[in-house]
């Protein structure tokens, strides 16, 4: 899933001017300590089955697992972590401890022998409990997870609840990393010696820290109940979503297990295959049904209807579902604060940080991977920021801001404060004129699209205007009022060109490509061309927001989509923000009809056709970002918010920079 995924994104503004602003994630390279294998403490908790306790289940302690040297790193099984001869109970999956006649179970650990032992302290573990009986017979297609996080930070105090909810959490928070329930997994690229002090490494560790986290966001591990407001009170969750995944789980549970047609069974599994519908595996049990679902939030209106239909009317086991059929089932997460003033930009840091320009406020703001504001309530100001338009993170974790109000660049460190030295934010120079987007190459230099002087420019990592080998500004190859700008993983310069419909390549010492196809380039379907981004192949896809639709050409200008049309459908509606995934999928926000849509990486419409994803308060969607988690972050112009769709993508490295230096090269497809 982690292949070399580029992940550049471009919004524009469709309202006080035409312009665009090139969306990068951010990082900051750090390392963990090295693996160094821990007893767990002990653990208790307690099993609901369609609001019973669940009597006779089997009772797993699961872990991550970080794969071998040079394997894909996914679909690998996770690792279960009890040992046979404390538990006295062991089968194909592992060691397991039984629920009692009350639903509770007990990880009895301590010295000088343990129940566990978790690999490392970050070790990620996860309980997973099968069959047992709640109420209507031992049902063994019955299964549940709750996602706990850190092993080191386990507490034998704190009383664990499992049920349909925290399954439908956790599937939703692992399923960048989740094949099944049984195979969660994160790639190791480097040595055995080096394992965690590896960029690469270190960044898929923390990427799945953060999706371990993001479980708590949509329910609470130790009462089992949907939560209305995110840890850091700055969230609201789609509970009702989450409340109907629950009861149409457990409509399965609450059964015998019969998979045969007609049961609440079989209408799940045959509903929840592994590529949605009844297509790709189909699931034998309830938490897996899950997962799937997480992966293919939208298959068809007639598989949301199938799957809706499970949810029983008066008496489901949880009350607060939704009222009416949804158009898909993403679980999404309304965000305010941290100084949000017309977002009209957002990028993701190494760390899982969520960043924000405010047009508005003369500011940026901060998110924690959770969402919790880490800017304070008026976001970080001065350093130039004037009337912010973009924002990009380089691979020192800092931020780099194009300002259309004062021709000049900021830079911000990670800690928000602007930064002093070689030289002091702001930079100007370089033939700057209305930049509206900023880009981060591999070697650290700042390019960026200036829509007032038909030109691009290019600055230092410390500011300074390159002038070698050729002088910025750049000007030629069809450049035409550029407003967004993107960088292959050649060090390629890419623009597009809106009113004249084409998009114009520049090599990276800023001359004009004339071959193998002359810059600038048409065709395509392009048609108000407004975001660009590179997929692992190094296509270029273009959001072109007059036309509704989608472009795609080849890396040397070869145009792949439809030569009219471009690709359309999937609720498509003025795109202003294009981001690929880590399977090559493509996502926009739209802002013409406050949706997010999401294509295959062959162009074919993923998300429901008329509408796209509507969730979590989409509100004049103006940029688009993908973590490495798999979250897909939107900033809401109209308002002042961000919105995450959880787990609705494949994993990403974060910022470009990082793929550049240290790719992943596992192969890129979602688990």
């Amino acid at each position: 899933m982690f292949g070399l995924r580029v992940s550049l994104r471009i919004v524009s503004a469709p309202l006080l001017l035409s312009v665009f602003a090139l969306l990068l994630t951010g990082c900051t390279l750090e390392t963990t300590a090295p693996d160094v294998p821990i007893p767990g403490p002990a653990l208790h908790g307690v099993s609901y089955g369609a609001g019973q306790p669940v009597v006779g289940q089997h009772v797993y302690l699961m872990a991550a697992t970080v794969s071998g040297v040079g394997s894909a790193g996914y679909g690998v099984a996770s690792t279960s972590l009890l040992s046979a001869a404390q538990t006295g109970h062991s089968d194909t999956i592992g060691a397991y401890v039984l629920s009692d006649s009350n639903g509770n179970w007990a990880l009895n650990s301590a010295g000088p022998t343990y129940f566990y032992t978790c690999p490392s302290a970050s070790s990620q573990v996860y309980i997973y409990g099968v069959g047992g009986n709640p109420g209507a017979g031992t049902n063994s297609a019955a299964s549940m997870m709750v996602a706990l996080g850190s092993c080191g930070s386990l507490s034998s105090a704190t009383s664990i609840y499992m049920n349909e909810l925290t399954t439908v959490a956790a599937a939703y928070a692992l399923s960048g990393f989740a094949t099944d329930a049984l195979h969660v997994s994160i790639p190791q690229y480097a040595t055995a010696a080096t394992q965690l002090t590896n960029t690469t490494d270190a960044l898929a560790q923390t990427d799945l820290q953060n999706a371990f986290a993001a479980a708590a966001n949509l329910v609470s591990n130790t009462t089992g109940v949907a939560v209305t407001t995110t840890s850091g009170g700055n969230g609201k969750p789609a509970t009702a979503q989450v409340i109907t995944l629950g009861n149409l789980l457990a409509a399965c549970v609450n059964s015998n297990g019969a998979t045969t047609n007609p049961s609440n069974c079989y209408t799940l599994f045959n509903n929840a295959g592994s590529t949605g519908g009844a297509t790709g595996n189909i699931p034998t049990e309830t938490a897996t049904a899950a997962i799937n679902i997480a992966h293919n939030p939208y298959v068809s209106s007639t598989v949301m209807t199938n799957l809706y239909g499970l949810q029983p009317g008066t008496g489901a086991p949880f009350a607060g579902g939704d009222t009416s059929q949804p158009t898909d089932f993403t679980v999404a997460i309304k965000f305010t604060g941290g100084g949000l003033n017309l977002p009209v930009s957002i990028a993701i840091d190494g760390s899982g940080n969520a960043w924000a320009a405010n047009n508005n406020g003369n500011s940026i703001s901060k998110f924690s991977p959770t969402g919790t504001t880490i800017s304070g309530g008026g976001g970080y100001t001065g350093g130039g920021l004037a009337a912010p338009y973009s924002i990009a993170i380089d691979s020192s974790g800092n931020a780099w801001i194009a300002n259309i109000g004062a021709n000049a660049i900021s830079e911000f460190t990670n800690g928000g404060a602007p930064v002093t030295t070689p030289n002091a934010s702001p930079f100007t120079g370089g033939g700057l004129s209305q930049p509206l987007s900023i880009a981060i190459d591999g070697s650290g230099n700042a390019w960026e699209a200036n829509s007032n002087g038909n030109s691009i420019s290019e600055f230092t990592s410390s500011g300074t205007a390159v002038t070698i080998p050729n002088a910025s500004p750049f000007t030629g190859g069809g450049l035409h009022a550029p407003q967004a700008i993107a960088i292959d993983a050649s060090g390629n310069a890419w623009a597009a060109n809106n009113s004249m419909n084409s998009i114009s390549k520049f090599t990276s010492s800023g001359t004009a490509v004339s071959a193998p196809t002359a810059s600038p380039f048409t065709g395509g379907g392009l048609n108000g061309p407004q975001a660009i981004a590179f997929d692992g192949s190094g296509n270029a896809w273009v959001a072109n927001s007059s036309g509704s639709s989608l472009s795609k050409f080849s890396s040397t200008g070869t145009a792949i989509s439809p030569v009219n049309t471009g690709y359309t459908g999937g609720g498509l509606g003025s795109p202003y923000s294009i981001a690929i995934d880590g399977s090559g999928n493509a996502w926009t926000a739209n802002y013409g009809n406050n949706s997010v849509s999401n294509f295959s990486s062959s162009g074919a419409a993923l998300s429901p056709i008329s509408s796209g994803y509507t969730g979590g308060g989409l509100n004049q969607p103006f940029s688009i970002a993908i973590d490495g988690s798999g979250n897909v972050w939107v900033a809401n112009l109209a308002a002042n918010s961000i919105t995450e769709l959880v787990g609705a993508a494949t994993p990403v490295v974060t910022p470009l920079p990082a793929n550049f230096i240290a790719p992943y090269t596992a192969a890129a497809s979602r688990p």
